[in-house]
């Protein structure tokens, strides 16, 4: 800096000034801090977005938990449907040779060809369930990850507002005059 050289100091948050550590004429170096805005609220906010965060990644805990979960259940339900129809088609097609022989009543043959079909649309059924368990958790843990990042952008942006209320010297020098006293309100920018 100059010699001479004046530096405005402002505020870039608005608040009530807590603490003024300088006064005129005192020397300070850069970096030290000259001025603390009241923290209270914006301490809050960060303590929130810390545990939206944190709610967040335990839904995320818990979906790759039970997802798998429900992709296991689904995909017994399909292999249980599989062989119910296996053992449908198995019997259709006895009752179908035995009938063809006058050896069994036609209802019965129709009746486990009905069958038959039950179970071929229960396999169908339960392959979409499969398909939609296995896309379900798959969207469900994508949607989640998003969420964190903007729950993590959220945290850092509170946190940044947070670092504004500290009031730094921006170089080293000499106070040449303070336009604020503490226990006022300051105006975002006010010099």
């Amino acid at each position: 800096a100059q010699v001479g050289a004046e530096v405005n100091v402002g505020a870039r948050i608005s608040g009530k000034l807590e603490r003024l550590l300088v006064g005129v004429g005192d020397r300070v170096s850069k970096g030290q801090i000259i001025a603390e805005i009241e923290k209270g609220d914006l301490l809050a906010l960060v303590r929130q977005r810390e545990a939206e965060a944190a709610y967040i990644q335990a839904k995320i805990k818990a979906q790759e938990r039970q997802g798998p979960q429900r992709i296991s259940l689904a995909q017994a339900e399909w292999e249980d449907s599989l062989a119910r129809r296996k053992f449908a088609q198995s019997v259709a097609k006895r009752l179908r040779d035995l009938s063809g022989q006058d050896m069994v009543a036609r209802q019965d043959y129709e009746e486990a060809s009905k069958e038959l079909k039950v179970t071929q649309a229960q396999v169908e059924v339960a392959r979409q369930k499969l398909d939609l368990a296995r896309s379900d958790h798959e969207e469900s843990l994508c949607q989640l990850r998003a969420e964190r990042e903007k729950a993590k952008a959220s945290l850092r942006q509170a946190e940044v507002n947070l670092s504004y209320a500290t009031i730094r010297a921006p170089l080293s020098g000499v106070v040449a005059s303070v336009s604020t006293r503490q226990g006022e309100t300051v105006a975002a920018g006010r010099r």
